[in-house]
């Protein structure tokens, strides 16, 4: 997958993701219905029965993802989301990653991004924002996957200690 939204129980460590990849549990239950101009995903697993529905307008060049949560369990939860992305900003392919440079917009908190070194993409701004609730962020690919590079593992979540936030080229 190159964009995940994962999530990670506080108070336990366990760590899973919103859709049934990059972080499938065996005793976890996954359904995907697709209707016209959006996918729903629904996921129950460690106690929380998940629905993530995303969309894309029609008029505007972005995504949608609503993510609702359910505690099934019988405990108080402290759960953090967590979302990742790899950018996909040059032609199909292509590595973008080294030339992508990154910010925090100052207002919303949102990451930005742009590939200056693709003349068809250079002005050109991706963004990913999680409603301004972001608490840390990070530009760095590597930070976050860590040194193997695994979606389906990531070191920044390991241990829940907030992302850098490194940015920049």
């Amino acid at each position: 997958p190159h964009d995940v939204l994962y999530l990670r129980d506080e108070d336990t460590g366990a760590l899973w993701s919103a859709t049934a990849l990059p972080i499938r549990r065996a005793e976890a239950s996954y359904t995907c219905m697709h209707g016209k101009g959006w996918t729903r995903f629904s996921t129950d697993a460690h106690g929380i029965e998940l629905e993530l529905t995303q969309c894309v307008p029609t008029a505007d060049p972005l995504k949608l993802s609503r993510l609702r949560l359910c505690n099934r369990s019988t405990r108080t939860r402290r759960l953090s989301v967590t979302g990742y992305v790899a950018w996909a900003l040059g032609a199909n392919g292509t590595t973008p990653a080294p030339y992508v440079i990154t910010a925090r917009d100052a207002v919303t908190g949102a990451l930005f991004a742009r590939n200056p070194w693709r003349p068809d993409f250079g002005e050109r701004v991706a963004f990913f924002d999680m409603a301004g609730q972001q608490q840390s962020i990070s530009g760095d690919r590597g930070e976050f996957l860590g040194p193997l590079g695994g979606v389906d593992a990531p070191t920044a979540l390991r241990d829940g200690a907030p992302l850098s936030g490194k940015l920049g080229s």
